[in-house]
């Protein structure tokens, strides 16, 4: 089995304090929520689950690190979660 991982600067997400790469502290709380298995990458290099980025941006419109107004990059699965057959 191989694990593929971005060039990631951080391996928690700076939110919900859960690592990156796991889902979110709420999809482990209720695993139907898809946005927790879901990284949003911000143009200035910075990572989040997508819900947590998500609710983030409902009251705030820029990133929660650097301060920069916030706009999407990419939005990847998390590799190791998922497809699991």
């Amino acid at each position: 089995m191989a694990l593929w991982r971005f060039n990631v600067q951080t391996d928690t997400c700076a939110i919900c304090r859960n690592a990156i790469y796991e889902p979110s502290i709420q999809a482990q709380a209720d695993p139907s929520m898809a946005d927790g298995y879901t990284i949003a990458w911000g143009c200035c290099g910075h990572v989040f689950h997508l819900d947590c980025i998500s609710r983030w941006l409902k009251t705030r419109s820029v990133c929660p690190l650097c301060n920069r107004e916030w706009e999407f990059a990419k939005i990847e699965k998390i590799a190791t979660y998922g497809n699991l057959d």
